[in-house]
This record gives structure tokens, C-alpha cells and sequence, in this order.
């Protein structure tokens, strides 16, 4: 049910923050009985999304079995438009990177420079030999006015009366994100980058201009949009 899918999503958001654990460990963390999370694991493992990768850690007494992120559930895909070229990387489900590349790119707000683009990430996963159905979602980071909870971006691709998420699903055949880029670029050193376990963080993206993003207790700051 919709319960057991919540903390289905809960067990894999804390296995994304902390890696891998043993059931007991990751019962206190989660703030669950052991045989709820036995039977969730259960189910997750069932479903591809977690692996048990046996026993480990020192000599002496019984070594629980340590479970994390099955990496080849899924891939995810992030493109980063910039100036004059676009940054592709591709990671597993458990979030380590497969590749990454860039490749010289010149944006234009038009249908074609649309096409041009979703071509550039096809040939970038096709070239990965990662499967369709195995794609997850593609994340694209835009600079200026981007909405990512409608999927618009107003100052690049504002070519349709649809979303710019919705026209790239349509070319692509798998979901997709938009985000402003300095906000994405906030929050990938949050996660990965010097930001870890701070509850406030201000990043500065100088580059052709200038953004500011902010997490504000743990929290990403979108503002007034």
C-alpha cells in the first residue's frame, strides 16, 4: 500500500545519505521495528532496488549481513547547459559515476537547438550502452528563470505552451527534470561537496554571471517563484 511505499522511499533516501548498513542498523535509523524493515528489505531486494552484498566487517562474534543500493537498478542522467557546450554524466543507482563527457554545444531559444540537444544526450547514453527502460530520469540544469516543480524554463527552450519537461519526455522516451543550475550546483555540494551535515550553506556560481543559492535548514531555497 501507499504506507509501505512511503517507507520503502524512506529505507532508500537513508541508504543514499548513509550507505550501506545492516538491518539493525538501519532499524534505528529509520526509527522502525527490525522485522518491518527484514520484511521491507524483503520486498526491495524482490524488487531490484536493493542488493545484499553478505557479511562483513571485523573478526569475532556473528557479522550481520550488510544490504545497500542494488547499482544496477537504474541509471540517472544529468545534462548541464552552459555557455557554448553541454556536460553529460551518467551514474548507477547507487549513485557512482559511469561517465561523463562534454561536448561543444551553442544554445538557441528555438525547436532545433531543442532537437539538437535531446540528439546530443540520445548519442551520450546510446554510447553508454545503458538500456531505455533502464534510464530513470535525465536531470537538465538551465541558468535563469526555470520553474522545476512545472517543468518550465522561461529564459531558454520557451518555444511551446507545453513544459519544457514534457517536451523533452516526449524526444527522449523517459522522465525528465529541469532545475536552475545554480540551484542544482547548491545542492550537489550540499549532498556530495563541501556542504555535507550543514544545516545552512550559501553557494556562489561565478561564471558568465553571477547566482547565489542557499540551503536553509537542510533545505533547498527556491524563494518566490
Amino acid at each position: 500500500g501507499n504506507k509501505a511505499a512511503i517507507l520503502k522511499q524512506q529505507i532508500i533516501c537513508q541508504y543514499i545519505l548513509g550507505g550501506d548498513s545492516s538491518i539493525t542498523d538501519l532499524s534505528k535509523a529509520v526509527n522502525l521495528s527490525v522485522p518491518t524493515v527484514t520484511k521491507l528489505i524483503g520486498e526491495l531486494i524482490d524488487e531490484g532496488f536493493v542488493h545484499n552484498f553478505g557479511e562483513q566487517g571485523t573478526a569475532g562474534g556473528r557479522r550481520p549481513n550488510i544490504y545497500g543500493l542494488n547499482p544496477y537498478a537504474g541509471y540517472f542522467v544529468g545534462v548541464d547547459l552552459r555557455k557554448d557546450s553541454v556536460m553529460m554524466a551518467a551514474i548507477n543507482f547507487k549513485g557512482q559515476l559511469i561517465d561523463e563527457t562534454t561536448v561543444d554545444f551553442l544554445m538557441d531559444n528555438d525547436p532545433r537547438s531543442l532537437d539538437r540537444l535531446c540528439d546530443v544526450i540520445q548519442n551520450f547514453i546510446r554510447a553508454r550502452k545503458i538500456a531505455r527502460d533502464k534510464v530513470l530520469a535525465v536531470g537538465v540544469n538551465i541558468s535563469g528563470r526555470v520553474n522545476s516543480q512545472t517543468g518550465y524554463s522561461y529564459s531558454y527552450f520557451f518555444v511551446e505552451e507545453e513544459p519544457l519537461t514534457m517536451l523533452l519526455e516526449k524526444r527522449l522516451g523517459c522522465k525528465v527534470y529541469v532545475e536552475n543550475d545554480t540551484r542544482a550546483m547548491t545542492y550537489g555540494e550540499y549532498m556530495c561537496g563541501v556542504g555535507n551535515n550543514e544545516d545552512t550553506m550559501i553557494f556562489v556560481n561565478a561564471s558568465c554571471g553571477l547566482g547565489v543559492g542557499l540551503v536553509i535548514d537542510r533545505k533547498l531555497f527556491y524563494g518566490q517563484i
